[in-house]
């Protein structure tokens, strides 16, 4: 009887335990970043390649984010780079499951990338926040109409 009563007791610690995780895990913002590819378009006029890097805040807290950038391979960064004037500002308090994105004109990271000899497919995106740097999950700008001459 004893056992059971010890066992029954175990279990109910263990789900105590789960339960005081899971929530914390939800009480903390949870920042993802990505990486697409657009372009804009202006009452019919099409505008050049801009590549965007958005950030999702998947938890239920705020999150502030101070900058964005760049990682070249070789570990150096390329840090906010020249943004269109659409995207938000910096910096960036997002409230649960906000979202912000800065488009940078591919055009200009190409560019970066041919002056450093840096293969555009190995970059990755990164957004600093009060709880450190987040970064993307795949490298790469993904784009695949333009190229550096």
């Amino acid at each position: 009887m004893t056992l059971a009563i010890s066992l029954v007791a175990l279990l109910m610690s263990v789900l105590a335990l789960s339960w005081q995780v899971w929530t914390w895990r939800r009480s903390i913002p949870r920042l993802e970043v990505s990486v697409a590819h657009g372009t804009p378009v202006f009452t019919g006029a099409v505008g050049r390649s801009h590549t965007i890097v958005e950030v999702a805040n998947q938890g239920q807290a705020d999150a502030a984010v101070t900058s964005f950038g760049f990682e070249l391979p070789n570990g150096l960064t390329l840090e906010a780079p020249r943004t269109a004037a659409w995207s938000s500002s910096l910096p960036a308090h997002l409230g649960p499951n906000e979202t912000a994105g800065w488009h940078v004109p591919t055009a200009s990271i190409l560019e970066i990338c041919h002056e450093r000899d840096v293969d555009h497919r190995e970059l990755r995106a990164w957004v600093d926040s009060a709880k450190g740097r987040v970064y993307a999950r795949t490298r790469g700008i993904n784009h695949q109409d333009l190229s550096f001459s």
